[in-house]
């Protein structure tokens, strides 16, 4: 490679052929997949397309390239997964060559190839594989919320105010589930549901810092994701925007799972310069041999959510007012340079290449 940073890649081009449901790193390449025009994140890889031809170039054939690219999921593989494994084994034996895979999905399964490169956003850090790395989940750069998209920096007060606009248990927690949960758990049919966990973590982080009165709550409960309510007659860019002045108009931001283990509301957060009120639960986040992302959130462990007040007060009175503001600054940096597409896919670098030398 003439570019140290630049990588040559390979595809096989019948896979997407007539598809336009190819990986985000081809967008540069095939083109922006057309999206609906009431899409509340339309248009956030445009920055990326226009940019992605800085950061890779293709390759006419296998042997000229750095590393063979997968061009759509792991989820939609075209064929067997089992077949698919022995498809990788195959171009490693041949031609000695990584494939890059992506799996931007809910699903935390094992992904049992040790001749790829998997970015995925969902899987556990006790039992990541030497070649899983963290893929964000994007939405759109929160920047296009603010006036004239200008960022503003909050700051700090003696009462720290945290927010969140979401869904959480609330609807869980009636008199009439939990008497089915406790059947259930007295009958052995109880089975725990990975998916809501994170509905059940906001929702005792709400709780514990409801009851402390040295913090204001901005909580606002919905009863979807994204902070979507079909019982609230507006707009989708209606609720998305008061979703997104949440997060503005915060000092801090309750983050933690989805129904996979990722969060979009991570990412949110950090394009808004704002702070993560982060419920870590076996995280993995990206570019953590890079990033040390305890510095630039509130890192509680999720064996103590109980004391997640306590923990959000401490930070807030151990900082001055300057680094308060400069940690807001330093998490809008760190969305630019790391987390936005081309912050993420312009130091894609940094993983692939020590790793195909």
């Amino acid at each position: 490679m003439s570019d140290s940073r630049k990588i040559s890649i390979y595809f096989d081009k019948e896979l997407v052929k007539n598809r336009q449901n190819y990986i985000q790193l081809l967008y540069p390449f095939l083109g922006y997949p057309k999206e609906e025009e009431d899409f509340v994140d339309k248009g956030r890889f445009t920055e990326y397309v226009e940019s992605g031809k800085e950061y890779f170039n293709i390759a006419d054939s296998i042997e000229e390239c750095d590393v063979v690219c997968y061009p759509l999921e792991y989820h939609d593989i075209h064929i067997g997964k089992d077949e698919f494994k022995k498809y990788c084994a195959d171009i490693w034996d041949k031609y000695r060559k990584k494939i890059l895979l992506f799996f931007n999905n809910d699903s935390d399964e094992e992904i049992d190839i040790e001749s790829a490169i998997i970015f995925r956003t969902s899987f556990n850090k006790s039992n990541r594989k030497f070649n899983e790395f963290a893929e964000p989940g994007w939405s759109k750069d929160f920047i296009c919320y603010y006036p004239d998209s200008k960022i503003f920096y909050r700051e700090k007060s003696d009462t720290p105010t945290v927010g969140y606009c979401g869904y959480d248990d609330s609807s869980e927690r009636g008199a009439v589930n939990q008497i089915k949960k406790l059947v259930k758990k007295a009958l052995g049919r109880y089975k725990t549901d990975k998916s809501k966990t994170g509905i059940f973590l906001r929702g005792e982080a709400v709780r514990r810092i409801k009851r402390n009165k040295r913090i204001n709550g901005a909580f606002i409960i919905r009863n979807s994701f994204w902070g979507m309510d079909n019982k609230i007659k507006k707009s989708v860019e209606e609720l998305r925007a008061e979703y997104a002045a949440n997060i503005i108009d915060s000092d801090y931001c309750i983050v933690t799972r989805g129904g996979g283990n990722f969060s979009y509301r991570l990412y949110e957060v950090l394009s808004a310069g704002r702070i993560p009120l982060f419920i870590n639960t076996d995280s993995v986040l990206p570019y953590d041999h890079i990033v040390d992302w305890k510095k630039n959130v509130v890192w509680v462990e999720r064996n103590d959510l109980k004391n997640i007040d306590k923990i959000l007060l401490a930070y807030h009175s151990k900082i001055s007012d300057e680094e308060f503001v400069k940690i807001q600054q330093n998490n809008r940096k760190l969305y630019e340079e790391f987390i936005s597409p081309v912050g993420f896919f312009g130091n894609l670098h940094k993983i692939i290449l020590p790793l195909i030398k």
